[in-house]
């Protein structure tokens, strides 16, 4: 009869697991859930923002930790490259021990996806403990404003997902994260925020006014001491997809080392240097880029037509650059010079985020920078107007138009 049932459990772990990856057809297991929102992976915790690049989604090697939450034990690990999650999000087989499966607890599961030497400064494997995931951190050169890192990097954005305190449903030799009734998910988002400026302009006045003409775009500068120096890869409790108006700073949302801050500042891309700087195109109607909820309805739309704009060659931009999370409202300068102006002279305006904290995980800030000259207009290139798109949501700072 013993010989019997084992044949049995053989068979049941065998059974509907060769599709699934991680482990082998006779090994007995736990089952995880990962899944990045939108596929490929959204830019901040609403699903229905602008989407990231193929690049950016691109998830080169996942990990997986599973560890008891009283004790920290490990209970398992599985490593996986060149990862392609389903649209629905993917499920992953862990091999755990026999002991664990009979007497399962509750589990801390911690994800880290190309997470490498090179783009973070870590490397972490099967024996890697609970604390060194928490305490792991993003420092000095890596996505921050020393060098600036303005493309994806070969083996990809760094991404983190993390779950604590979760029950174990199930018997063996096939236990899953979650209850009966539902099945927990790693929501996948990256470890860095990125920002963009894009740029157009009026057409010239027939005759034209050269007293207002825009001449070229010198730099494009973030102020000092705004991005932290350090920040953890692991946010301090799991993901929050709803955005709380009346916690808009909280653990989810950012996750800093408290202390100093990069003491440089970060100029965007080559825009520093004058003979790099392709003329901002000057579409037929410049104003049609302004965002209203007339026009483009929402958020996901508009951007697809930024995206076009910059296809066409009717906007120019600038970035991307992908820069740690911040705590501190970002500020800079938009250095420029006019057809006026004598050689050598440079105008300067400044521009800032809505608020302290907008530059956070997962983020896109995309600044929209609009020339208006001649005489008849009211905004010319002296004083540049903020036109905001806030519609209430205190919570909707991901874009601006200056």
């Amino acid at each position: 009869m013993s010989l019997l049932m084992a044949v049995i459990l053989l068979a049941a772990c065998r059974s509907g697991s060769e599709d699934i990856p991680g482990g082998g057809n006779e090994d007995c297991y736990l089952l995880i859930y990962v899944y990045a929102p939108g596929r490929p992976i959204v830019t901040r915790v609403d699903t229905n923002l602008k989407t990231a690049t193929e690049q950016e989604s691109k998830i080169h090697k996942l990990q997986l930790w599973v560890f008891k939450h009283d004790t920290g034990e490990k209970v398992g690990y599985l490593e996986e490259d060149d990862v392609t999650l389903d649209a629905s999000g993917s499920t992953f087989r862990m091999v755990i021990s026999r002991e664990f499966a009979d007497n399962p607890e509750n589990v801390d599961v911690y994800a880290l996806a190309n997470v490498t030497t090179a783009n973070s400064g870590h490397s972490f494997s099967a024996g890697t403990t609970r604390t060194e995931l928490e305490t792991a951190k993003l420092e000095g050169n890596y996505f921050g404003v020393v060098t600036p890192i303005q493309a994806v990097p070969a083996d990809g954005l760094p991404m983190t997902a993390v779950l604590k305190d979760k029950p174990i449903a199930g018997t063996f030799p096939a236990l899953r994260v979650g209850t009966e009734s539902m099945m927990e998910t790693l929501l996948l988002t990256r470890t860095v925020s990125k920002v963009r400026f894009v740029l157009c302009r009026e057409k010239e006045s027939d005759p034209p006014v050269p007293s207002h003409q825009l001449k070229a775009i010198t730099s494009i500068t973030l102020d000092p001491s705004l991005i932290p120096s350090q920040s953890y890869l692991m946010l301090e409790e799991p993901f929050d997809n709803s955005l709380n108006p009346a916690q808009p700073l909280g653990p989810s949302r950012i996750h800093i080392v408290t202390g100093a801050h990069e003491p440089t500042s970060l100029n965007f891309g080559a825009i520093a240097d004058p003979t790099t700087i392709p003329e901002t195109p000057a579409p037929d109607s410049p104003e049609k880029w302004i965002y209203s909820d007339a026009v483009y309805g929402n958020r996901t739309d508009y951007s697809a037509a930024l995206d076009q704009g910059i296809l066409n060659g009717e906007l120019l931009e600038f970035g991307v650059t992908y820069v740690r999370e911040s705590d501190k409202k970002l500020t800079g300068n938009i250095t420029y010079t006019v057809r006026s102006d004598a050689e050598g002279v440079e105008r300067v305006t400044p521009f800032e985020m809505h608020q302290a904290g907008d530059f956070t995980r997962n983020h896109l800030w995309t600044v929209l920078v609009m020339f208006e000259g001649g005489q008849l207009k009211v905004i010319n290139v002296v004083d540049i107007g903020i036109t905001s798109w806030i519609t209430g949501d205190p919570d909707e700072h991901d874009l601006y138009n200056w």
